[in-house]
């Protein structure tokens, strides 16, 4: 893939189980929402379980990305194989926060994201 485009204000954060080396041509922006979760959960013991990094914890968030934008390999590829990927962390094994989901919204826009898609998948907002 060419370079990045000239635009493009994101950048890779790092975490736990995710390194910014992961980020490349395709995977070019990577980051996390938490400050509603954390407000929410309190001294929770739940968020020990979380990985508090761009990384998802079950592969949805993998999945649904390769099916979006996956490169060609052998019988199948994602439907738009050009694109490149940010992907903006926002939901959380307890659900997903409003105030995550717009401030993952926003910073998209910010680093020069041009098509935003937001899979909430089984999740209940708490708004």
């Amino acid at each position: 893939m060419p370079d990045l485009p000239a635009k493009w204000k994101g950048e890779c954060e790092s975490g736990p189980d995710f390194k910014p080396t992961l980020c490349n041509k395709k995977l070019i922006g990577a980051r996390r929402f938490s400050r509603g979760y954390h407000m929410a959960s309190g001294s929770d013991p739940k968020v020990k379980q979380e990985i508090d990094s761009p990384r998802d914890y079950d592969g949805h968030g993998t999945h649904k990305s390769s099916t979006a934008a996956g490169a060609n390999v052998a019988n199948a590829s994602g439907t738009a194989i050009n694109a490149r990927l940010a992907t903006y962390k926002v939901c959380w094994k307890t659900g997903c926060f409003g105030s995550d989901m717009l401030a993952g919204m926003d910073r998209a826009i910010l680093d020069g994201v041009d098509v935003l898609s937001l899979f909430r998948w089984r999740f209940r907002s708490v708004l």
